[in-house]
């Protein structure tokens, strides 16, 4: 599904994109004027193609839509950037790591698993 770029989702395409996923997806929630969401974009772009073999990476704007913040806001979301880690249909893990560095290291460590 992925070839290393980050796709959009929306609330009418989560469970598709993510929950039915084969791999495990990494969703940005992130809303237009966030200036520390704009500041992930570069990094996340480099994730994408690093871990294309095991990992999806998408983005949902949370002000998109009021379906949008309600996904958000059903798996914990109360600001943004927030990025969560699904796998087979489940939220295995919020991620803190915020540089290349610590979002690798905690990649990495998910995919030893």
């Amino acid at each position: 599904m992925s070839t290393g770029t980050i796709i959009e989702v929306s609330a009418s395409n989560f469970r598709e994109v993510v929950l039915n996923a084969e791999k495990m997806t990494l969703i940005k929630f992130y809303f237009e004027a966030c200036k520390p969401c704009k500041e992930l974009n570069p990094i996340l772009d480099e994730l994408a193609q690093e871990f294309s073999d095991c990992l999806v990476i998408g983005s949902l704007d949370i002000e998109e839509s009021k379906e949008n913040n309600k996904v958000f806001k059903n798996y914990g979301g109360h600001y943004a950037p927030t990025m969560l880690l699904f796998h087979e249909g489940l939220l295995k893990k919020k991620l803190k790591g915020r540089t290349l560095e610590e979002l690798r290291k905690e990649l990495s460590e998910l995919k030893a698993v």
